[in-house]
């Protein structure tokens, strides 16, 4: 558990717990779950955010990767008597990677945030080329051709309730 303070106003409670999964030499599966409670001078906040992600090396050269995340938020406007309403989202994201030099990578990736409460969907892409400086370490650069947000632990407002 950690304490979350955001410039004086918000203080909260957020737990976070998650497992990733190898399973193939091939194959890796990310479970995660994170929990978090704020409090406002005029309104509180619950968010769950559920994520699972999956990545598949088709070839030595092409790696297939799947996002689902999913939100429910609840803001009450009241603190002394809550009210509660709920806020949900969901995001996909479908990418692939393209190992084309030694230590170069080509990402092209494409999302839908799906917002039923505000009965909008946003969809978008991302292009990136990646350098490999370490086993675990890329340093790249990349461009969104979206407006939409993959950051689900962003504050619900009463006029963007539903990101």
């Amino acid at each position: 558990m950690s304490r979350l303070q955001c410039v004086g106003v918000d203080i909260g409670i957020a737990a976070r717990l998650g497992s990733d999964f190898l399973l193939s030499d091939r194959a890796m599966l990310c479970l995660h779950t994170l929990w978090i409670t704020s409090i406002a001078i005029v309104s509180i906040q619950r968010r769950h955010i559920f994520s699972v992600e999956a990545s598949y090396d088709l070839t030595r050269h092409w790696t297939l990767r799947g996002k689902h995340a999913y939100r429910l938020g609840q803001l009450s406007l009241d603190r002394q008597e809550p009210e509660f309403f709920d806020s949900r989202v969901s995001l996909y994201v479908l990418r692939a990677d393209w190992h084309f030099v030694n230590r170069w990578d080509l990402l092209i990736e494409g999302c839908l945030l799906d917002l039923p409460n505000a009965q909008d969907r946003r969809s978008g892409a991302f292009i990136g080329l990646c350098r490999h400086l370490e086993e675990q370490l890329k340093l790249g650069i990349g461009y969104h051709f979206t407006d939409c947000s993959d950051d689900h632990t962003q504050r619900i407002t009463p006029a963007r309730r539903c990101l």
